[in-house]
C-alpha cells in the first residue's frame, strides 16, 4: 500500500486530503482524511460482515493482542493458523475489500511496554495484568498477517502518578531512544527475511515523546530518518485538546510532508476537526462504539440520546440526511423501544447506524477541503453543534 498527497491544502490551517492505493494496480481504496475503526478479533462489534460491505472503503484495525494467540493457554499462535491457512488476514476474516490496519499495541489502554533486550521479549501492563510476547512472535505474526499497514514495534512510557504526574525527562528520553532502535531493527529483519509481506504493506513508525516539546520534536526528526518508512502514528496521551493539537503539530512540523500521519481519536467530531486542521490524515477510532453503547445516533452535526421520552413516539429516522440499512427501515420510537427494553438489536443496530453517520462525516472534511472551505466548514460545523454535543 502507499499514500498519495493531493495538491489541495486548506489555506487558513494544515488540512490536506490524500488518498491509499494498491501497490500493484495502483487502485484508489481510500481518500484521507479518514477512518480507521476498532475491531475486535478482527469484528467490527456489533456488526457482521455483510452489513459491513456497505462500506467497503471503511479501514479496520487489527490488535496485536487478539491474534498472537488463538486460545487461552498460549499454545495456539496466531501465526501458525495464518501460515497452514495459506492467506493472509483479510481472507481469514473475511475482509477483503477493506484496508486493514495491524496495531502493535492499543496505547491508549496499556499502562507501560517494556521490552528486554537479554531476552528479546516484550511486556504489556494492562489493567493489572502483564501480556508477554516474544519479538520473533510479532514479526511472525506481521509476515503471514499481509495486513495493508503495520506499526513498528515501541515501547511506552506514561506520566508517572508516584512522582505527582510529573515526566522523568531522563526515562522518556531512554525510551524515545530503545523505540528509535527497535523500530529500526524491525524494519531491516522484515524488510530482508520477509521481502514479500514487506513490499506489499505500509510500514508505519510510531512517533513518541510524551508531553514533552523539544523530546517529541527530536523523537520525530529520528524516525523520519529511518528507511522503510511508509507512513507515521503520532501517539498524543490523554490530555486536554488543545494540547493534543499542540503536540500533534510539533510531531508533525517535523516528519516529511510526503507521508500520511495518523492519530487515535475517539473523543469527539471537535477532536478530529482540530487534528485534521493540524495536518492528521488518519484516524484510529472507536467513536461509533462509543456512542452506540450510550444509546447516541449521530444526526450530523448533533447527536440525539435516543433513550429519552422524547422519542417514545418519533417516527423519523435516526437522521433525514441518512441512507444507511437503519434509516431506511427503522425510526427513533423503535431504538426508543429497543434500548428501553434492553433490547440487544439497540446496539447493532445503532453501530450500523453511527458508523455509516461517521463515515460521511470524513467525507463532508474530504470535501471541503477539496473547495478550500475546511475553515468555513469546521466554524460553521462547531457554530452549529448543541451544548450536549460535544
Amino acid at each position: 500500500m502507499k499514500w498519495n498527497v493531493f495538491s489541495e491544502q486548506d489555506k487558513e490551517t494544515n488540512a490536506r486530503t490524500g488518498f491509499f492505493s494498491n501497490n500493484a494496480a495502483d487502485k484508489v481504496i481510500c481518500k484521507t482524511p479518514h477512518c480507521i475503526l476498532v475491531t475486535s478479533r478482527g469484528s467490527l462489534p456489533h456488526v457482521t460482515n455483510d452489513v459491513l460491505s456497505e462500506f467497503p472503503c471503511l479501514g479496520l484495525q487489527l490488535e496485536t493482542f487478539d491474534f498472537l494467540w488463538l486460545n487461552s493457554n498460549s499454545k495456539l499462535k496466531g501465526s501458525d493458523i495464518l501460515r497452514e491457512f495459506g492467506a493472509g488476514m483479510h481472507e481469514y476474516c473475511q475482509l477483503q475489500p477493506h484496508p486493514l490496519y495491524l496495531s502493535f499495541v492499543s496505547q491508549q489502554q496499556v499502562d507501560k511496554i517494556t521490552f528486554s533486550a537479554k531476552r528479546q521479549q516484550f511486556h504489556a501492563y494492562q489493567r493489572g495484568n502483564t501480556i508477554t510476547f516474544s519479538w520473533s512472535d510479532y514479526l511472525e505474526l506481521v509476515q503471514t498477517s499481509y495486513c495493508d499497514m503495520v506499526e513498528c514495534p515501541s515501547v511506552v512510557t506514561k506520566d508517572d502518578s508516584k512522582n505527582g504526574g510529573v515526566w522523568d525527562s531522563n526515562r522518556l528520553q531512554r525510551d524515545c531512544e530503545q523505540s528509535t532502535q527497535l523500530q529500526y531493527e524491525f524494519i531491516q529483519q522484515w524488510s530482508q527475511q520477509h521481502g514479500p509481506s514487506f513490499e506489499q504493506s505500509m510500514c508505519i513508525g510510531v512517533v513518541q515523546g510524551g508531553m514533552k516539546e523539544e523530546q517529541r520534536r527530536r523523537h520525530a526528526q529520528s524516525i523520519s530518518q529511518l528507511n522503510g518508512i511508509g507512513g507515521f502514528y503520532i501517539d498524543v496521551l490523554p490530555a486536554k485538546l488543545t494540547e493534543q493539537q499542540k503536540l500533534a503539530s510539533i510531531s508533525i512540523s517535523n516528519l516529511p510532508p510526503w507521508l500520511p500521519r495518523g492519530m487515535e481519536a475517539s473523543g469527539s467530531l471537535e477532536q478530529v476537526l482540530a487534528l485534521v486542521g493540524c495536518g492528521v490524515d488518519y484516524f484510529i477510532s472507536s467513536y461509533p462504539y462509543i456512542l452506540s453503547t450510550h444509546g447516541y445516533a449521530l444526526d450530523l452535526p448533533h447527536k440525539n440520546n435516543l433513550w429519552n421520552i422524547q422519542y417514545r413516539n418519533n417516527t423519523d429516522p435516526l437522521s433525514l440526511h441518512c441512507s444507511c440499512p437503519v434509516c431506511r427501515r427503522y425510526t427513533r420510537a423503535y431504538l426508543n423501544h429497543l434500548l428501553n427494553t434492553h433490547e440487544m438489536l439497540a446496539m447493532t443496530l445503532l453501530m450500523i447506524h453511527n458508523s455509516a453517520q461517521y463515515i460521511q462525516f470524513f467525507h463532508q472534511i474530504q470535501q471541503a477541503i477539496e473547495t478550500k472551505t475546511f475553515g468555513a466548514f469546521q466554524k460553521q460545523f462547531l457554530a452549529s453543534r448543541r451544548v450536549d454535543d460535544s
